[in-house]
């Protein structure tokens, strides 16, 4: 099954295309792309994010949520990111994107899927890196400092989150 992609032309070739799944289109090296002719390029931009504690169904765990603007981008932590420490990294897991909704939800939600309390929201501005890897600066009301999240390898969605600062 191929992922939900984008072609994105990175090189003077008009013809030279690269495939690029919507979770990996922010993280690309600025040298790589030509910001004034790409429309969905964010690194720079400042952007919300928010930290979903979500209970209710199975083991507490924490939802880590990006926005490009259109959705969130999602990695589900097993520890809470508000009480990482520099230098420390936990385990997350890639998840489907959510609906931008879920910047402002709280409380049960449907389908017997639990409830989600915010433990954290604000605003966030990427930092360009490589194209499995995320850094990112986080301004919000608990949590400030550098971030990165990183793909383990292509063939899993096992990511890990690390306080850089």
């Amino acid at each position: 099954m191929q992922a939900n992609c984008t072609p994105y032309n990175l090189s003077s070739n008009p013809h030279s295309e690269i495939r690029i799944p919507k979770f990996f289109r922010c993280p690309l090296p600025a040298s790589r792309y030509s910001t004034d002719s790409d429309p969905v390029t964010i690194a720079g931009m400042l952007e919300a994010f928010v930290i979903l504690e979500h209970s209710g169904c199975g083991r507490v765990h924490y939802d880590l949520m990006l926005s490009d603007g259109r959705v969130l981008a999602t990695w589900r932590c097993e520890d809470n990111p508000t009480e990482i420490t520099p230098g420390r990294t936990i385990l997350t897991q890639k998840i489907q994107d959510h609906r931008l909704d879920y910047l402002t939800i709280e409380g049960p939600i449907g389908r017997n899927r639990g409830a989600v309390n915010q433990t954290d929201t604000g605003r966030y501005e990427l930092i360009p890196a490589a194209e499995l890897r995320w850094e990112f600066q986080l301004n919000g009301g608990k949590l400030r400092g550098r971030f990165e999240l990183r793909r383990e390898d292509t063939a899993s969605e096992k990511w890990t989150l690390r306080r850089l600062d």
